[in-house]
């Protein structure tokens, strides 16, 4: 990673562990996506999940409900593919 985490982030994931809640899971990567962009692969490092399992039962729902994005959407299977928080301004 580029950055260290913020002290507050690094006690959440450490607390979330390998079976957290779904919610705070998802709170906890809209925090992260909050600070910049991660690829699929840093979160499954992150939450110690697969990828797959990173993708599926966290990601992609926060994709559908519209509150991440991808950073390169006319491309999504880009090995360079990364989500972040959802831009404000296309609420308007």
């Amino acid at each position: 990673m580029s950055q260290p985490l913020p002290p507050h982030l690094e006690k959440a994931i450490h607390k979330v562990g390998m079976r957290g809640i779904p919610s705070d899971v998802q709170t906890l990567i809209a925090e992260l996506c909050d600070i910049r962009p991660y690829s699929l692969t840093e979160f499954a490092d992150l939450l110690c999940q697969t990828l797959k399992w990173s993708y599926h039962n966290y990601l992609k729902p926060m994709i559908r409900d519209r509150v991440l994005e991808l950073t390169i959407p006319d491309n999504p299977r880009s090995p360079k593919q990364a989500v972040r928080t959802r831009s404000r301004k296309e609420d308007t």
